[in-house]
């Protein structure tokens, strides 16, 4: 079962019934509802898949950048890790202000 309010679930099925997306059959009391076009679950499938790879770029775009001064945003692929942080801190500084001129950044 779902946990949305029974009249909530019989207004959308209402609503879905009335613009001939879903059929009913009743059973005694029991209505049972299904699709009227095996089309909508792959639209519903499409919609969600692209919903999902839409997210999924988001937190790795998140991951990726760092604020910097004025909303903008440099790539962590200029920050070293610790263990690197003595020998490639010039690499580093040139990556980080040929970025920053591409970007109109200034010091």
């Amino acid at each position: 079962m779902i946990a949305v309010p029974l009249s909530n679930v019989s207004q959308h099925l209402s609503l879905l019934k009335a613009q001939s997306l879903v059929q009913t059959r009743k059973d005694g009391q029991t209505v049972y509802y299904s699709l009227a076009d095996r089309r909508i679950i792959e639209a519903c499938t499409l919609i969600r898949s692209v919903l999902l790879d839409k997210m999924k770029s988001a937190a790795r775009s998140r991951r990726r950048s760092t604020p910097v001064r004025g909303g903008r945003h440099l790539s962590r692929r200029w920050i070293p890790s610790r263990a690197k942080q003595k020998e490639g801190t010039s690499r580093v500084w040139q990556g980080l202000t040929q970025e920053a001129a591409q970007t109109g950044l200034q010091r």
